[in-house]
């Protein structure tokens, strides 16, 4: 119950500060949320179903197309053909992959989506950080955040890799592989509930010191 209770935390201080917050971080806060959706359905589907691996590629799917967005609007500030033919081509891969695999037994099951996802968003946050610099653009007001993108994306792109291998791997093995990404997933949500707590606050004074 960790994670939710993070989201929460973050959810709950980015509605108090919503009216404050610079747009990236309005965008940082619907992550959040679809975040959030997707523990409390994986969760309820799980119980009900006893198999919520499908989950994760609809969540795969939905967290490309936010983080398509994002850069798009909030870094890019254009639409970049490389980014869109990709992210077509992925979104309708995971289409696919959500209805072959729907059905399947759980050991049967081998998700690319997640892989394809983080791979991706790694591919626009290290095409972002390029752009930048050859435009020398500001990189550093937002070096934290593609770092803590590179970090996390990376380890997801490494962890679900396998992932038939961590359903069907012993008991212990699997206990640790999933501690490791329960630990790094809190990390970066925190860190986001941080980095939206930070800005609402500091518009907020800002707004308040202009009066």
């Amino acid at each position: 119950m960790i994670i939710p209770l993070v989201l929460v935390i973050g959810i709950v201080a980015g509605v108090y500060y919503y009216r404050f917050l610079s747009l990236k971080y309005g965008y940082l806060l619907a992550y959040l949320g679809i975040c959030l959706l997707i523990d409390i359905l994986s969760r309820l589907v799980g119980k009900w179903l006893e198999n919520n691996l499908v989950l994760l590629i609809v969540f795969s799917l939905l967290e490309l197309l936010f983080f398509y967005l994002f850069f798009r609007v909030c870094y890019f500030r254009r639409k970049v053909l490389k980014h869109t033919v990709l992210v077509v081509a992925a979104g309708l891969y995971m289409i696919t992959e959500i209805f072959l695999l729907n059905k399947i037994a759980v050991t049967a099951f081998q998700s690319y989506a997640k892989t394809f996802s983080s791979f991706l968003i790694l591919v626009m946050v290290i095409d972002y950080l390029f752009d930048a610099l050859r435009r020398r653009g500001n990189v550093a007001e937002s070096i934290s955040e593609q770092a803590a993108f590179i970090i996390y994306f990376s380890i997801n792109l490494i962890f679900f890799l396998p992932i038939n291998f961590l359903i069907n791997v012993s008991s212990e093995m699997k206990f640790y592989f999933w501690c490791v990404n329960l630990v790094v997933t809190i990390f970066f949500y925190l860190f986001l509930v941080r980095e939206i707590w930070k800005n609402g606050l500091r518009q907020k004074q800002l707004r308040h010191g202009s009066l």
